[in-house]
């Protein structure tokens, strides 16, 4: 049996960590929600500067997510996966590549963003996570896909514990919902609800204010 201990949502200027506000709305753009997020987090991660706004948004969430614990502390590098997914891949950053290209001056620092597993890699440096990871491009959040694949290398013990989610940025239209998946040894002493399609499909239809 696996269950998901943790699981966070940032849209609409919001952030909850386990179905709960942590960090009110807060106005303005993207750019500035993010570099307030980061602010009220505490991050000290000087990289945070350098990334592109899908980055950002995986990064802020990934620390919301482990706030209060180390995931590597507890298992192996190798035996934590990441699994995510998005309908735009990293369009965000590549309409910002394509105009540096119409003016003659593209910047290498944007042009290495124009991958959406950038994200993943960016996780996984912060992180220091070396087990599997894949990012899909869906278009719209599915669940059970999601759910089936995490489940076989959870079962077939390519990785122990799992990073799940949906991480979506174009313009300002933003979301990132990530979970944490952990085996549950013992399931009437579980830390958190069993890993099925049915509850990752709930808690991404909720409706956080």
């Amino acid at each position: 049996m696996f269950q998901v201990t943790r699981h966070i949502r940032i849209r609409q200027s919001r952030a909850h960590l386990n179905g709960q506000l942590v960090y009110p709305a807060h106005a303005g753009s993207l750019d500035e929600f993010a570099d307030w997020l980061y602010r009220e987090g505490h991050s000290g991660y000087s990289k945070f500067h350098k990334m592109d706004r899908l980055c950002k948004l995986g990064f802020l969430g990934t620390e919301l997510l482990f706030s209060g614990q180390n995931p590597v502390a507890q298992y192996d590098p190798y035996d934590i996966g990441i699994i995510l997914a998005n309908a735009n891949a990293s369009l965000d950053t590549d309409i910002r590549h394509q105009n540096q290209l119409e003016t003659g001056f593209p910047s290498p620092a944007i042009f290495v963003y124009t991958l959406p597993n950038i994200v993943i890699g960016e996780i996984c440096i912060r992180h220091s996570i070396q087990g599997e990871n894949t990012f899909f491009i869906q278009s719209e959040f599915d669940p059970e896909a999601q759910v089936t694949y995490i489940d076989y290398l959870l079962r077939t013990r390519v990785i122990s514990a799992c990073i799940g989610g949906w991480v979506e940025c174009l313009g300002e239209d933003y979301d990132c919902f990530l979970y944490f998946v952990e085996p549950c040894p013992d399931p009437e002493h579980a830390k958190g609800p069993r890993f099925t399609t049915e509850y990752i499909h709930q808690l991404f239809q909720l409706n956080y204010e």
